[in-house]
């Protein structure tokens, strides 16, 4: 076998005898690893069923894990501190945030990250392998509904069952050095065949991506694995491993050559994304805006008043410091380095230490110009491969000091914490369930209905934005405009820089007469969200209807403007609007 000649790694033990009672447990959460990042609803952080499920099976896990006495105890003591000052400055960062709705269940969301990290850190060896293979297998499978993809539609980009191909592309990445990896360590012949299939899939679809800079973190992964001191190639793979990255540096400069000229000189959009982020971090320099916040922030902060709304930050490090703030960030890159001191730690080298640093490695990489971390299900997968690379560290020296008290509130917290967290997850995915049942009442004109399942959702959760919303617009329609005004401040304040809120609270104080105030939410919303024509519209009526012809015709002109950029647009509103806005113009001339 060319991946260890000597010192057989901890992994390399024995298996113990069957345990039927972690067999049903840990069979399951193999299918969890392998298919949680398929599922389209993991890439939204207001998914709370799944959040509940993941921290769910770590309280499981827990109480098994009182039983059994795993001896990653030590382990888990060792880095216990880190892993709560995470968690504390995370939900700190979400306290203080101004956007609940985004924040906190973003904070849950590293729950459940720390809950995986957890999970692999105090799983058995044998169990640990077999969770990676769960792991490349996932990216097996993602690739393979890609090509299927692919084949129905030749001429479009790759996506598989995700959202974009730069987030397939992330995920390619995150599984690649786990597959080769696992095609160094077979000996047998079909295994070999399945591994090698599958890693020829993978790297099929993620040069399909079409993506410069995946290219780009696909070279430094390969160099990585081939020069890496402690790598687990044999010399002569090592070869062939550069030659084959060499070729695919050449063949990547000129497939991606497109890319590449657009990833070199920057796109305006991007490098305005680059400058919000870094404008939300000086003003909130030690907590940020809030984890998952950045979306919701943007408006508010936006770096090119024109410019295009982005839910991320395309740079994984300014999105940290944006959301996180300093002490947040700060958290994050010290657990990471934590992780590769323990790496160096490593007494008797693990034959997968160097591909999960490396795939790692790359996706962070991968991250620094695009997003995936963003993402709660491949932020949970980067963090099991963390748990994995601190489960193969060498065993902390023994320092003595540590009592069965201290022991038995480690494990009680195990218990404890991960079912509040659960309890909190539920509540959000109850009243994220009440306000679509709400609005698929009201699109119904039941109003009873839609009115009993959002007081029922702001019993789950009272800072649900959307909610009042929802109940502001049913008070409208009973003509009760002050509780119609006083529920939209309401939204307003939960979610200052949602655009469709502000238009909503500037038509209820249209409708009272209260047209100055309207005016100015409508330029708010016009702020926040600027090629939304339905608010600059409102701004023209409003300054027309007040005689200020010129602000009318400025209104008018961006309206026009941002309806030539639509590709369907209604011809005879705009040739209205035509005739309106040359006829404002001439009564402009001829004014006194």
């Amino acid at each position: 076998m060319d991946l260890l000649e000597k010192n057989p790694p901890p992994d390399d033990v024995v298996p113990a005898p069957p345990n039927l009672r972690q067999a049903l447990f840990s069979v399951p959460v193999c299918f969890l690893f392998m298919f949680h990042p398929l599922f389209r609803g993991c890439w939204d952080l207001w998914a709370q069923a799944l959040v509940t499920f993941a921290w769910a099976v770590l309280a499981i896990f827990a109480g098994l894990f009182l039983i059994r006495k795993t001896e990653r105890e030590d382990s888990l003591h060792e880095i216990q501190i880190p892993l709560t000052l995470f968690l504390l400055v995370s939900f700190l960062s979400s306290s203080f945030s101004r956007f609940p709705h985004s924040a906190v269940p973003a904070f849950l969301a590293d729950g459940t990250a720390l809950a995986f990290f957890v999970f692999f850190l105090i799983s058995t060896p044998l169990w640990r392998a077999r969770y990676l293979r769960a792991l490349a297998g996932g990216g097996t499978v993602a690739a393979f509904l890609a090509l299927f993809q692919l084949h129905l539609h030749p001429h479009a980009p790759p996506t598989g069952p995700f959202v974009n191909p730069n987030l397939l592309a992330a995920y390619l990445l995150l599984t690649l050095p786990l597959t080769g990896a696992l095609l160094l360590d077979e000996t047998s012949r079909s295994s070999r065949l399945i591994w090698g299939g599958a890693l020829l899939a993978q790297t099929a679809v993620l040069f399909s991506t079409a993506s410069f800079m995946a290219f780009l973190a696909l070279l430094a992964e390969g160099l990585c694995l081939a020069l890496w001191p402690a790598s687990p190639v044999s010399a002569k793979r090592r070869k062939i491993l550069l030659a084959l990255t060499a070729g695919a540096a050449v063949g990547g400069l000129v497939f991606f050559r497109h890319d590449w000229a657009r990833l070199i000189h920057w796109e305006a959009d991007r490098t305005a994304w680059w400058r919000t982020a870094f404008q939300m971090w000086l003003n909130n320099p030690l907590w940020g805006v809030g984890p998952g916040a950045f979306g919701e922030a943007y408006p508010g902060y936006r770096a090119d008043p024109l410019g295009l709304n982005s839910l991320y930050a395309h740079n994984v490090f300014l999105e940290w410091l944006a959301e996180r703030g300093g002490a947040g960030a700060g958290a994050a890159l010290f657990l990471i380095f934590l992780l590769w001191i323990g790496r160096r730690r490593n007494a008797a080298e693990n034959k997968f230490t160097v591909p999960v640093l490396t795939a790692m490695g790359g996706f962070l990489f991968f991250n620094a110009a695009h997003f995936g971390l963003s993402f709660p299900s491949l932020y949970w997968v980067f963090w099991s491969l963390a748990g994995y690379l601190w489960a193969t560290a060498a065993p902390p020296p023994d320092r003595g000091g540590r009592t069965e008290k201290s022991r038995r509130a480690l494990r009680t917290g195990l218990l404890v914490v991960p079912l509040l967290f659960a309890g909190w997850s539920f509540k959000i995915f109850r009243a994220d369930q009440c306000l679509a049942q709400a609005k698929t009442a009201m699109e119904t004109n039941d109003l009873d209905r839609a009115s009993s399942r959002i007081e029922a959702g702001l019993f789950w959760n009272p800072q649900e934005a959307e909610l009042y919303s929802l109940r502001s617009a049913l008070k409208a329609f009973a003509g009760d405009w002050a509780a119609a005004d006083d529920n939209v401040r309401k939204s307003i304040r939960l979610s200052p820089f949602v655009s469709r809120f502000h238009r909503e609270a500037g038509e209820i104080a249209l409708r009272r007469g209260r047209r100055e105030e309207a005016l100015l939410y409508f330029e708010t919303a016009s702020r926040l969200l600027p090629r939304d024509i339905a608010p600059w519209l409102r701004i023209a009526q409003l300054q027309e209807d007040a005689g200020r012809l010129p602000a009318a015709v400025e209104a008018y002109e961006r309206v026009f403007r941002f309806m030539e950029e639509k590709p369907a647009r209604d011809a005879g509103w705009e040739t209205e609007l035509s005739v309106k806005l040359s006829n404002l113009k001439e009564k402009l001339t001829h004014a006194p």
